[in-house]
């Protein structure tokens, strides 16, 4: 089962299923426990980004920045 939007953690309750288990995020409030080991590190590749080998992945915040402003084609070449 899934929502007709995707729900974004910061703005919305937010329920995650895993093992078949659902857990509920509430608005503003840390993970569930059971996600909080991955939390840091999804949250540091969401705004810092990573580097492999010699290519750095553009952290997905700062595309959205650039979407944000209008900044289309700055934005393609970072994706």
């Amino acid at each position: 089962m899934t929502d007709a939007y995707f729900s974004i953690a910061s703005k919305n309750d937010t329920v995650l299923y895993y093992r078949h288990k659902h857990h509920t995020w509430p608005t503003g409030q840390a993970p569930p426990p059971i996600f909080q080991c991955a939390y840091p590190s999804q949250k540091r590749l969401l705004h810092e980004g990573c580097k492999r080998t010699s290519r750095r992945l553009t952290p997905p915040m700062e595309i959205t920045s650039m979407l944000k402003e209008r900044q289309f084609s700055v934005a393609h070449e970072a994706w």
